[in-house]
C-alpha cells in the first residue's frame, strides 16, 4: 500500500468508535467507562502481543530512518498513560545555537494502520525556568523547508509497512461524544482517538 494515500474519512469515524465508549465521561462515569467493551477493546489493541504490524518491519522502520538521516531517534512514547501510537523524535536543528528546537515526529497508531509525520517547535525560557509556551506544531516548516525529508520518511515507511498517511487537516476536529482519561466529552479529537492526548516532547 502507499503509504501517501490518505486512510478513507468515513472509515475513520466507524473506526473511532469501536475503542471509546460513545456517550460516557471518562471523568464522571469512570467505572462505566472502564467496565465498557469499547475501552477493554482498547486496551487489548495496545498490548504489543497484539500488534496490527510485523514488529521486525516496525523497528526497521525506526533504524532505517536513522541510517538515512543520520540521526538519535528517541523513543517518546508513553505506554503507561497509553499512548495509541509509537512516538519517535529525532531533532532538526540539534547543533544549533539556540534555546528553540525543532522536533521531527514520527507518530505510527497502534490501533489502526495510519500514521503522523510532523513537525514541533519548543523553546525553554531559562530566566523563567519553563516553557514558553506549549510545543506545537510549525507547518511552514513541514510544507516548506523539511518537506523533502518528510517525503522521504513517507517512502521509508511506505516500503516497509502497510499503512496510510491520516489526513492532518482533520486531527483538532472534534468527535463531540467521545471521551478518554481527562479529556472530556466535547473536546476529544481525532489526535486523541487515534494518536496521543497532546503534541508533546523531551527535547527542551
Amino acid at each position: 500500500m502507499d503509504a501517501k494515500k490518505m486512510i478513507d474519512l468515513k472509515e475513520i469515524d466507524s473506526l473511532a468508535y469501536e475503542f471509546y465508549p460513545k456517550n460516557v465521561s471518562s471523568i464522571e462515569e469512570r467505572h462505566k467507562y472502564h467496565e465498557s467493551i469499547e475501552y477493554n477493546f482498547l486496551i487489548k489493541s495496545l498490548d504489543e502481543k497484539n500488534s496490527i504490524y510485523d514488529l521486525n518491519k516496525l523497528k526497521s522502520v525506526f533504524s532505517t530512518v536513522e541510517t538515512t538521516f543520520n540521526v538519535k531517534i528517541e523513543n517518546y512514547t508513553l505506554s503507561s498513560w497509553l499512548d495509541r501510537c509509537h512516538n519517535w523524535q529525532f531533532l532538526l536543528n540539534e547543533n544549533a545555537d539556540t534555546p528553540r528546537k525543532i522536533v521531527m515526529c514520527l507518530n505510527i497508531s497502534k490501533i489502526i494502520p495510519a500514521y503522523l509525520v510532523y513537525i514541533l517547535e519548543v523553546e525553554f525560557d531559562e530566566k523563567i525556568g519553563r516553557l514558553k509556551y506549549s510545543p506545537r506544531r510549525n507547518e511552514l516548516l513541514e510544507t516548506k523547508v523539511y518537506k523533502q525529508v518528510i517525503s522521504e520518511i513517507e517512502d521509508i515507511i511506505s516500503s516497509l509497512l502497510t499503512i496510510s498517511r491520516f489526513p492532518m487537516h482533520i486531527l483538532s476536529t472534534k468527535i463531540m461524544d467521545l471521551s478518554f482519561q481527562d479529556i472530556k466529552i466535547g473536546e476529544f479529537t481525532y489526535l486523541n482517538a487515534f494518536f496521543l492526548n497532546s503534541y508533546n516532547t523531551r527535547f527542551v
